[in-house]
């Protein structure tokens, strides 16, 4: 690419990327701190059940799984 062409380019994505900027609140920090102690838990409660284990740890992750395709085909369209 032609230097040029590629500055025009980086201009047009910072001015599409403009009104993706969010602050974070306290709201979004509480709800942080939430996650990571459940998610400690979770974690712990799961290793003392042996051979469930598999099930109980992944089935957390499931929802985050299936919505990834999801918003990977959202983000090129």
């Amino acid at each position: 690419m032609i230097p040029s062409q590629l500055a025009r380019l980086e201009e047009a994505v910072e001015q599409r990327s403009g009104v993706l900027k969010k602050e974070l609140g306290l709201f979004d920090l509480v709800l942080t701190q939430i996650v990571f102690v459940v998610g400690t838990i979770w974690v712990g409660w799961a290793a003392k059940l042996g051979d469930d284990q598999t099930f109980f740890g992944c089935s957390p992750l499931s929802p985050f799984i299936c919505r990834w395709p999801q918003s990977l085909f959202f983000s090129t369209a």
